[in-house]
């Protein structure tokens, strides 16, 4: 797996739920720092990975957390803002409607995991980002980037 061997949350049956519990976000963090260092490939594994252990240990607030991580990589940033629509070349064709299609889709999935249960920030993360997709997407571009965003998606993948 992507943060240091799949096997590491998965099986436990020798493990304490506290124990097993912590490995998926351990891969949100992951997934944080390889994207600040440009290596998207390798934060979108950790991200699965996180997705499937937060699946697998019922841990619906790092599900909501990776979705929102997973929507920003897809994204193919590093550490800029969020919701930062590509390229103008690489939007163009079926392919990369598809894949900005299921981006708005990981957001509001997000958004709406975060509301259910209660994430306030992550919610307004979410929130921020599926607005900044749609007004670039409408040509209004904002003029700076949004305040506190690379803080605010570090603090919003804190455990609660």
């Amino acid at each position: 797996g992507a943060a240091g061997g799949g096997g590491a949350g998965g099986g436990g049956k020798g493990r304490d739920a506290s124990e097993r519990g912590g490995v998926q976000w351990v891969d949100v963090r992951l997934a944080q720092l390889l994207l600040q260092f440009g290596h998207r490939e390798q934060a979108l594994a950790a991200l699965h990975e996180a997705l499937r252990l937060a699946q697998q240990n019922d841990d619906p607030a790092c599900l909501a957390h990776a979705l929102l991580w997973l929507a920003h990589a897809h994204d193919g940033c590093g550490a800029d803002v969020w919701g930062r629509l590509s390229p103008a070349g690489e939007r163009e064709g079926e392919a990369a409607e598809r894949r900005e299609s299921a981006q708005a889709a990981l957001l509001e999935r997000c958004l709406s995991r975060a509301q259910e249960l209660g994430l306030r920030d992550l919610a307004a993360l979410a929130s921020a980002s599926l607005a900044l997709r749609a007004s670039l997407e409408a040509g209004v571009a904002p003029e700076a980037p949004l305040p506190g965003a690379a803080s605010a998606g570090n603090a919003a993948a804190a455990p609660p």
